[in-house]
């Protein structure tokens, strides 16, 4: 019998054992030798991907689940409307001044202040408390020749306005001042100490006549009206003072007849209906 030595033995069977076995590294952890790469695999059918799909956020994504495309766009009907009331006036001013000439600047001023005065102490005399009376104008101006000759004399006028809270007694003050001495007339003019509530009014007024006209053209153009986008007020300026006719505040007999009359205030809104 033929002995095999101990070496050829132990070898293939050291090598059997290496092939079949992974090496240990420092750590101790096992190092796996390097797969080649492949393909990646197609999905399974069912089974959902847990990595990011489709473009980036906020791009190209539809309304979150359960919403729509949003409301029905909005439409603008922009209508205009208009609001007057007559009033009765409570307020008169009466304007009036006097107006003198002389040689010289002096005499004329001197002239003008005597007789001004006396209107004013008139004035005062009627009832009218001082913070009524209201000088609106004082000048002093030389006359010129026409034929170019130069300064001719000088002229000087004064002016005030008074403010009648009995208007009622507007005619009385303008015949008093003018007996007094005034020679100019400015005019009586009629208004209204407070006009806010009048002003109310008639805005009031002015926004029922604009519904009323987006009404009338929804239902022409067969649509609704379910609110309001923008409202705008479009007045401008307060309550202009009416003034009485000239001619029958020249009058010279008796007490200068006076009729007041009405205001009429007057308001525009410009509104956008929201229809659908």
């Amino acid at each position: 019998m033929r002995l095999v030595p101990a070496s050829a033995i132990f070898i293939p069977i050291l090598g059997t054992f290496l092939i079949g076995c992974t090496a240990i590294g420092p750590s101790g952890a096992g190092i796996r030798p390097p797969e080649a790469s492949q393909p990646p695999r197609p999905p399974i059918a069912g089974v959902q991907r847990t990595g990011p799909v489709g473009p980036p956020p906020g791009q190209g994504q539809g309304p979150p689940p359960g919403q729509g495309q949003g409301p029905a766009m909005s439409r603008g009907l922009s209508v205009v409307g208009d609001g007057a009331i007559t009033v009765d006036p409570d307020l008169a001013y009466v304007s009036g001044g006097v107006q003198t000439r002389a040689a010289t600047a002096a005499e004329a001023q001197a002239s003008n202040t005597q007789t001004m005065s006396a209107v004013i102490a008139k004035i005062r005399s009627l009832g009218i408390p001082e913070r009524d009376i209201r000088t609106t104008g004082i000048n002093l101006s030389p006359i010129f020749g026409r034929d170019g000759s130069g300064v001719t004399g000088y002229s000087a006028a004064n002016s005030v306005r008074v403010t009648v809270r009995e208007i009622r007694r507007a005619g009385e003050i303008l015949d008093a001042v003018v007996r007094e001495g005034a020679n100019t007339i400015g005019g009586i003019q009629f208004a209204l100490a407070d006009e806010k509530p009048a002003r109310r009014q008639a805005v009031e007024a002015s926004v029922k006549d604009a519904q009323s006209r987006a009404e009338a053209i929804a239902a022409a153009a067969n649509v609704r009206i379910v609110g309001i986008i923008e409202i705008s007020d479009e007045a401008g300026g307060g309550i202009p003072p009416i003034a009485a006719p000239r001619a029958a505040l020249m009058a010279e007999a008796g007490p200068v007849p006076v009729q007041p009359g009405q205001l009429s205030i007057n308001a525009r809104v410009r509104v956008v209906f929201d229809i659908r």
